[in-house]
């Protein structure tokens, strides 16, 4: 509306009495001195693109050159602060995405707050962690087991240490060949930026058994990582798993 007045004004000063208005109009014609100085001082009032289509078209380029520097100098700076706000936008978004993601995490890390285990609460005991990765891997993984009324929660606490990596879908596979557990569930994390730590996790049915048997489970840690193959490619989804240490287990746990 602010645009308009001033526009209305400037085809004002553009036109006599009862006279012709805009390109109709020629410069010789009306005193453009009114005309340049609202051009001068009110520039960023007006639509550049309306302002040219009511001046005179026969008016000298060197008389309007002073509104047409203003106008693309205040044009320039409305562009840069557009970039840099966007850029902010950019910020703050990767900022709360990334505060989001820590807090599922520091969620799923603590069990009692797992929805998905709740119907195997609560646990009676646990054992203290137990290493799985090596020492080179490029992901640090430990496992505590939980100890139900007639289950096993297996909490595997992985940590990225991959500068740069953000794993997806992290879960630990575990390859049962043996009638004394059966898996009911596994619960993975959905996203382990790199340099943090976080839960997923595999619930087994116990079954009775006569006497104590001891049981070792081969298992593997599986996750999607984002890549791109080249500077100029679209980023694809790559599966990627690593070995871990056999898990032990026992009926008398």
């Amino acid at each position: 509306a602010d645009k308009d007045v001033y526009l209305h004004l400037l085809m004002v000063y553009l036109r006599k009495d009862g006279g012709a208005k805009g390109p109709g109009v020629r410069a010789g014609d009306c005193d453009l001195s009114p005309a340049l100085s609202l051009l001068s001082n009110h520039f960023a009032c007006m639509d550049p693109v309306k302002v040219m289509e009511v001046l005179p078209q026969d008016i000298p380029v060197v008389q309007i050159q002073s509104y047409l520097g203003k106008v693309m100098r205040h044009l320039d700076s409305q562009r840069r602060s557009m970039q840099i706000s966007h850029q902010l936008l950019k910020v703050h978004y990767a900022n709360l995405s990334y505060r989001e993601t820590q807090l599922k995490i520091d969620q799923q890390s603590d069990i009692a707050k797992v929805p998905a285990l709740s119907k195997h609460m609560p646990v009676k005991r646990r054992s203290e962690p137990i290493d799985l990765s090596e020492h080179e891997s490029e992901c640090d993984v430990h496992y505590i087991r939980h100890i139900c009324d007639s289950h096993v929660v297996l909490q595997f606490v992985v940590k990225n240490r991959v500068e740069g990596q953000r794993m997806e879908d992290v879960r630990v596979k575990l390859f049962i060949d043996n009638d004394s557990y059966e898996l009911v569930d596994e619960i993975p994390l959905q996203a382990l930026p790199y340099n943090s730590t976080g839960s997923c996790y595999v619930v087994l049915k116990t079954f009775q058994t006569v006497g104590t048997i001891s049981t070792s489970f081969s298992c593997e840690l599986q996750f999607e990582t984002l890549r791109k193959e080249s500077m100029m490619g679209a980023p694809r989804i790559y599966s990627d798993s690593v070995t871990l240490s056999n898990i032990e287990l026992s009926t008398s746990d």
